[in-house]
């Protein structure tokens, strides 16, 4: 299983506040390949699991913040998700 998909897994199966600080060191590996990652996080992002739009955004987060570039697109894929997303 990749990186990635291990933190959606902590994330989905979370019980204490220590497996998101698991989820995010895993996220922080996941961005040392900035484009790979920036592009998982553009599809998680649109997925019906909010496990896997937590990670995605989380994906996002820190590419944009390391790659001025990706900036743009991070952007306006958090503007769509906004638009669609609900609180619980």
């Amino acid at each position: 299983m990749d990186v990635i998909a291990e933190a959606v897994e902590l994330i989905r199966n979370a019980t204490c506040p220590g497996d998101y600080d698991q989820a995010w060191e895993l996220v922080a590996k996941a961005t040392e390949d900035r484009r790979t990652a920036a592009g998982r996080g553009l599809a998680l992002v649109r997925s019906p699991d909010p496990a896997e739009r937590r990670i995605g955004c989380d994906l996002l987060g820190s590419v944009a913040q390391a790659e001025r570039s990706l900036r743009e697109p991070v952007l306006l894929a958090a503007l769509e998700l906004a638009a669609t997303e609900t609180t619980r």
